[in-house]
């Protein structure tokens, strides 16, 4: 019995997920309460009404705790076994629920976590988009965040990988790596030659690990917890049990699937494209997405499925064995011979392998780049349901120029999505992902800047700012007179008007609002005076309203840059189909090296999985590993323990640039750190390093845990010189100098 509510401050609801336990609960609750008829079939959906008038006396003190006492719960635990846990997020309150005891208290806050970091990852500064979904149907934006916390569960619950949040990379042998490197840079000049010209990264995902990665030399670093983002994407978009060697061994039933798939998909629905409004020298590509940012969509609906197959079977590192079988996929005639021309003049490159040949332009590195096109991961929302929404909260802009027919979505081997990836200059860098899938349970990724994402750290810090101003916290600002941050916003906004000059239509009125709203002498005149005052006083009405509008209008802005929908041009479409094509029979010709799997668990699904003792392996080490993480967040970094027959030890140490063990400077304590251990929600380890060497260079200290499992008769001694050697040994084969890993 489970639910996931999201409420504001007034209660009313922004999302909602229940499973059908609790969906029958919570109805029946409502008709004995007289807030549904007796005839009311207790399976229905559940009503946003009945859920507020039900919670509205548990919303209310939370938020009261909040606001007043500055103490509110984490969690309440009912004498029914009801768990409630609490996390307040910008302006709303997230409540997770558990009922029948299959979740703990720890679990649900975890739960919470990862919607708020997926929310972020998906919506960037905007939380509003939760439940408003100013382009999409909030039916269709439901149905993604519901499938986003399912992917996950389905994720922590299968993979060790998500169970101790780090990225799990394939080692495969030296020729399989090369032919992998050419068809990511293949990937890339592709989609660059076809208007993404700010493609900077591709990455091959496999079964949930991370086979291969190249990015372009100037892209900064990707984030480890973005990788592990994008592959719970690759689980939510492609979903299924399929086993990757069962679909490769017939090559006859890789043609029916492709016969019985449908030939396109795409998280974006069809939506008109309208006449460019840009002038000047802006390129074609971003004259066609700042022309379409400038209106609203149209009302086109999709009803294919975005979510098409993909295998969750596991690929390890194995022996290499040359395959006998010939590629049923072919090129023919001239692309063939430039397929051919291009990769025979680029030098391949592995993983491993990070010094550059005179032919190499990239590198093999995480990293993130910049890149043109967007679209939004839900459906498009008409212009009678915008037009419906209450005028109170921001102005609406009207479409002006007449539409042109809309142009061909993409493959259902094709996902589009829009993401904010967080680099060095800015948390939220707006990013187009393309996934492409090759085979179930592969999967390529290719990751492109959307176009002016230069300006989303100014956005943001505009909307940090004038969040503190309404929080009444002028300390955050950390500026010693009004007049310099008065100064600081004027700036971002000059900034922001300079580098759109050129755009019309919508852009174009919103920052005009803006302008017009900022540079009114009356609000200038209260704001400086409120600005001048101590720290803590009370912020005026009238300014407060003036900066919630102002608010509301960048958070407008932004949403049109970035998060506006609008489609695939043909020529990128035929490129989709070229990879996908070129992928296939790459990848093909190493089938059965593929298929090889590493030891794993072999969980039985059937009648006979509560006797499997794989299971009960596995059951042991999953709550083990919970256990342990509870112990880290309350202060403790080594830990043994004993159950039944099984030794379960935890380690978790520093290490400087040479690979040199170095005692902490600061230890911490319970408290002393509000992040959740992981790297997903919120980054435990960089936060632990910054409390327990709060004097270092940022870079200069790694963190590494191991937890190992012995026969419960090894002495302990021997525990820990295993510990000493296996650390040593999986620093060793990794690559620690281009992607942090935590063991």
């Amino acid at each position: 019995m489970k639910g996931f509510l999201v409420v504001d401050r007034i209660n009313d609801v922004h999302f909602i997920d229940a499973d059908d336990e609790f969906t029958t609960h919570i109805n029946i609750q409502a008709i004995e309460n007289g807030l549904l008829q007796p005839s009311t079939p207790h399976n229905q959906d559940l009503d946003p009404n009945v859920i507020m008038q039900l919670f509205s006396p548990l919303f209310m003190s939370q938020w009261f705790l909040i606001e007043q006492r500055k103490n509110p719960c984490s969690s309440i635990t009912c004498q029914n076994g009801f768990i409630f846990a609490f996390k307040q997020y910008e302006d709303f309150l997230i409540v997770a629920v558990n009922g029948d005891g299959s979740e703990s208290e720890q679990f649900l806050h975890k739960k919470i976590s990862i919607f708020i970091r997926m929310s972020e990852f998906s919506f960037g500064p905007v939380p509003d988009e939760i439940g408003k979904c100013k382009f999409c149907h909030r039916g269709e934006r439901w149905r993604f965040l519901r499938k986003v916390l399912s992917a996950w569960s389905t994720l922590h619950a299968e993979e060790h990988s998500f169970l101790v949040e780090a990225v799990e990379r394939l080692h495969v042998n030296q020729l399989l790596n090369e032919k992998c490197m050419e068809l990511l840079e293949y990937g890339m000049v592709r989609f660059q030659t076809a208007g993404e010209k700010n493609t900077q990264h591709a990455m091959l995902i496999a079964n949930n690990k991370l086979l291969s990665l190249f990015s372009n030399r100037s892209a900064p670093p990707i984030q480890e917890s973005d990788v592990l983002c994008i592959i719970l994407l690759v689980k939510l978009f492609f979903p299924s049990g399929e086993k990757l060697d069962d679909y490769l061994s017939s090559p006859t039933r890789k043609s029916e699937e492709r016969k019985s798939t449908p030939a396109s998909v795409t998280l974006t629905p069809p939506v008109d494209r309208y006449e460019s409004a840009i002038e000047g020298e802006e390129s074609e590509m971003e004259e066609q997405y700042l022309s379409a940012a400038d209106e609203i969509p149209s009302t086109k609906k999709s009803s294919a499925n975005p979510y098409p197959a993909v295998s969750e079977h596991s690929t390890e590192e194995a022996g290499f064995q040359t395959p006998n079988q010939t590629s049923p996929l072919s090129f023919s005639g001239e692309e063939s011979s430039r397929q051919r021309d291009f990769i025979g003049r680029r030098r391949s490159r592995t993983l491993e392998d990070v010094h550059v040949g005179k032919s190499r332009t990239g590198r093999i590195t995480p990293g993130v780049g910049r890149a043109r096109s967007r679209s939004l991961n839900d459906q498009s929302i008409s212009i009678e349901d915008l037009e419906a929404e209450s005028t109170e909260t921001r102005p609406i802009y009207k479409r002006t120029t007449p539409p042109k027919s809309p142009v061909p979505s993409a493959s259902p081997y094709h996902v589009r999505h829009t993401a904010f990836l967080t680099t060095e200059l800015c948390q939220y860098s707006p990013y187009q992902l393309h996934f492409i899938q090759i085979f179930p349970g592969m999967v390529l990724v290719l990751i492109s800047e959307i176009p002016r994402g230069s300006h989303a750290n100014s956005l943001c810090q505009l909307l940090r700012l004038i969040k503190d101003l309404l929080s009444g916290q002028k300390d955050k600002v950390q500026r010693a007179q009004g007049h310099m941050l008065y100064d600081i916003i004027n700036i971002l906004l000059n900034k922001l008007a300079s580098a759109m000059k050129k755009a019309r239509g919508n852009l174009e009125n919103i920052l005009n609002d803006i302008r017009r709203k900022w540079d009114n002498a009356e609000f200038k005149t209260n704001l400086l005076i409120y600005l001048e005052q101590s720290s803590g006083s009370e912020i005026p009405p009238g300014i407060e309203r003036s900066l919630n509008s102002l608010h509301k209008m960048v958070k407008e802005l932004f949403l049109y840059l970035y998060l506006y929908p609008y489609e695939i041009t043909p020529q990128l479409k035929e490129t989709v189909e070229a990879v996908c094509e070129r992928s296939k029979v790459k990848i093909w010709d190493y089938k059965d090296y593929l298929s090889l799997t590493a030891p794993s668990l072999n969980i039985t699904t059937g009648k006979d999985a509560e006797v499997d003792p794989t299971m009960l392996m596995k059951n042991k080490i999953w709550k083990i590993t919970g256990w342990f993480f509870q112990k880290l967040a309350s202060g403790v970094t080594m830990v043994t323990a004993r159950e039944g027959d099984y030794y379960f030890s935890y380690f978790l140490w520093f290490e400087d640039l040479q690979g040199h063990n170095i005692a902490v400077h600061q230890p911490y304590q319970s408290g002393d750190l509000s992040i959740i251990p992981g790297i997903l929600s919120g980054n435990f380890y960089k936060a632990l390093k910054r409390h327990c060497f709060p004097n270092a260079i940022p870079g200069s200290i790694n963190c590494y845990e191991l937890i190992m499992m012995h026969i419960g008769l090894v002495h302990t001694q021997y525990i820990t010189d295993h510990y000493r050697k296996l650390s040593s040994m999986l620093y060793q084969s990794s690559d620690a100098s281009t992607i942090n890993l935590v063991w």
